[in-house]
This record gives C-alpha cells, sequence and structure tokens, in this order.
C-alpha cells in the first residue's frame, strides 16, 4: 500500500535533512567564526542552505537527465510524423551533459552572450522543438505523472529560463504533490516574469494557506484582486473564488 502523498514528501524532506545534517560542521566550528555581526547560529544556517541548494543542484542534474530519456521514448506522441526528422536533428546537437556541463566552444557563446544568450539559443533549437517538449510535458500533468512532467519541465526551464509558463507548469506539479515550499517558489519565477499572471497568484495564495501562512495569502490575494480590477472581465470567472479563498485567512 502507497504512502499518502504528504508523508512521502515529509519523507523526502526528512532524508534531504538528514543528509545536510551530516554534512554540517561541529558547533564549534560554528561558534569559532562567529561575529559581533553574524551568531554562530546564523552561519550554521546559512552554511545548511548553501549544502541543501548544493543537494538540490544534483538533483536537477538528474531530472535533466531521465527528461531527455523520457523525451527519446515519447515525443513521437506529441509530434507529426514529418516533424520527427527536424525534431531529432535539433536535439541531437543537446543531452543533459550539454546542460551540467557545457563544452568550452557553448561557455564561449554563453560568456559572449553576457549571461543574456540561453541554452536554446547556443544550441539553435526552434521554438517549435521547445514548445513540443513542453507539450509532452504538459502531457504527463494531465495524467497525473507528476514526476516525469517535471523531469521534462526542467529541460524547458533550462533551456529558456524566461518563459513564465514553463515555470508555472513545474510549479503546478509541485503543488499538485502537495510539495508546498517548492510549488511557492517555483510560482514565484513566474510570477517575476509575468507578475500580471492571475491564476499564479491565486496559487501562491493556496499554498501559502496549506501552509498557514495566511498574512502572505491575504497578500497574494490583494494582488490577485488587483489584477482583477485592471481587468474587470476576470471577475466573472476568477472572483467568487477569490472571495471563496479570503474567508478562509
Amino acid at each position: 500500500m502507497k504512502k499518502p502523498i504528504d508523508q512521502r514528501n515529509r519523507d523526502e524532506e526528512n532524508k534531504l535533512n538528514e543528509a545536510v545534517e551530516a554534512l554540517l560542521e561541529k558547533d564549534e566550528v560554528y561558534e569559532q567564526q562567529a561575529t559581533e555581526l553574524v551568531s554562530a547560529e546564523q552561519l550554521r544556517e546559512r552554511h545548511k542552505e548553501e549544502i541543501k541548494t548544493f543537494l538540490r543542484d544534483g538533483e536537477l542534474k538528474l531530472a535533466i537527465g531521465r527528461g531527455f530519456e523520457l523525451i527519446r521514448r515519447d515525443i513521437i506522441e506529441v509530434l507529426e510524423e514529418e516533424q520527427l526528422d527536424t525534431f531529432f536533428d535539433e536535439l541531437s546537437k543537446i543531452n543533459s551533459r550539454a546542460l551540467d556541463d557545457p563544452s568550452p566552444e557553448v561557455q564561449k557563446k554563453l560568456d559572449e552572450g553576457r549571461q543574456t544568450l540561453t541554452f536554446q539559443e547556443v544550441f539553435e533549437l526552434s521554438n517549435e522543438s521547445l514548445k513540443q517538449i513542453y507539450k509532452l510535458g504538459y502531457q504527463y500533468f494531465q495524467k497525473q505523472c507528476y514526476d516525469d512532467a517535471i523531469d521534462i519541465f526542467s529541460i524547458v526551464t533550462t533551456l529558456n529560463p524566461f518563459v513564465a509558463d514553463f515555470w508555472n507548469a513545474m510549479a503546478l506539479c509541485f503543488q499538485a504533490k502537495q510539495e508546498w515550499n517548492r510549488a511557492l517558489d517555483t510560482f514565484a519565477i513566474a510570477c517575476t516574469l509575468n507578475e500580471n499572471d492571475l491564476t499564479c497568484r491565486i496559487s501562491r495564495a493556496e499554498c501559502c494557506i496549506n501552509l498557514k501562512q495566511m498574512q502572505e495569502a491575504s497578500q497574494e490575494l490583494d494582488l490577485a484582486k488587483g489584477i482583477i480590477e485592471n481587468n474587470p472581465a476576470l471577475d466573472e470567472t476568477w472572483g467568487e473564488y477569490l472571495r471563496d479563498l479570503k474567508s478562509q485567512i
């Protein structure tokens, strides 16, 4: 019998925290490094977050690797026959290693682009091919295969991190898995790219409510209300639901 989603999430978070704790220095190390401005506890927490980021970077690399396997296996489900040759010609220039550890030639292009050049542009992947990869991820999402969808969305957000819909889709997967904090962080990127995205604001409010962060939820709902006020046609679809969420705070 499978564990409930929230229990599996807690188990995963506990494993991550155990790994982090094992990598932390002894307390006396932080005490020796502490200053009047930065306490030993603050140093310890900062180190903890750095380790978590490092471990999750490793998780991203694994997700991208799995995503490429899914693309090679299932992309035929979303492509027309006449699109296959072009798509695989473009895909052959990219693999998980190319994104994880760019070649000197690719790194040079990135450096010359002064950090504004995306991997999509470097590898000359067309918007149509990127759209088809995203479409495959969305198909997994509709089938409730959220882990597979996240692997695919990890690829498209790495190839082009400036598309709000890509981050929004990944965040929806985390939300569906009840990974509220990860959903919040990912929705935040989507909102930064498109601050007038109503569904993104509402989704962030939903996550905050589930985390009992009522003040933050209220702030998100106020932003959502402002979006509706600037576009009254949205009130018919979202107004009542927005008021219902507000009543839960």
